[in-house]
């Protein structure tokens, strides 16, 4: 169950670099990162970063998720049974 979840998640390293580049186009090639609170062209960047990666998905039926919720739970059970043994 937990390796389905860890399929859908995208490569660290193919992320890292669309981040790198979404980053290079918003950002002038002379400014470097400041570490101070966000401001809101700063803000606004990350909003069109998000729009960037986000695509909506239509939430599951309910009942395929409290399957995959027991299927955690009994998961997760055996693996503390293992470690308490």
């Amino acid at each position: 169950m937990i390796a389905e979840y860890t399929r859908l998640l995208p490569d660290k390293e193919l992320l890292r670099a669309k981040l790198h580049e979404v980053y290079a186009l918003l950002a002038p090639a002379d400014e470097e990162p400041a570490k101070s609170t966000p401001t809101k062209a700063k803000r606004k960047g990350a909003k069109k970063v998000n729009q960037h990666f986000y695509e909506y998905e239509t939430p599951r039926p309910l009942d395929k998720i409290e399957k995959d919720i027991d299927g955690l739970e009994k998961e997760i059970m055996a693996l503390l049974k293992e470690v308490v043994a």
